[in-house]
């Protein structure tokens, strides 16, 4: 986003970031985030996350949100405060933290996973 967020004059300002998902199955998952300025994250409208003080850079797989998906289609909505312009956006990825390690890893393919609906 960081071209866009420039053009901006360096106004502090927030950008919207919209996901949604659905689930087969019940699961527990991980929402695994990076970010590079202030962000809040909610999930199916509840709070589920917040750092005022996010700054550059962003790191992929800097925080992991712990949330239950019950079978079914579920919202991530997030805020990122753009730090006068200097921020460049944020990474998400699930992750299925209710399946041992040593099956994630070995056999990946075989995992459910949630299916992000855009």
């Amino acid at each position: 986003m960081h071209p866009e967020l420039i053009q901006h004059g360096g106004r502090d300002e927030v950008v919207w970031f919209a996901c949604r998902f659905s689930c087969s199955e019940d699961m527990r998952l991980a929402l695994v985030l990076g970010y590079d300025g202030p962000l809040k994250v909610w999930v199916d409208g509840q709070a589920r996350f917040h750092d005022p003080n996010g700054i550059n850079p962003a790191i992929a797989d800097k925080v992991k949100v712990s949330i239950r998906a019950a079978q079914g289609t579920h919202e991530v909505l997030l805020a990122l405060g753009t730090n006068h312009g200097a921020a460049w956006g944020i990474f998400l990825r699930f992750e299925r933290i209710d399946v041992p390690k040593a099956q994630r890893l070995k056999s990946r393919e075989q995992i459910v996973m949630p299916n992000v609906l855009g």
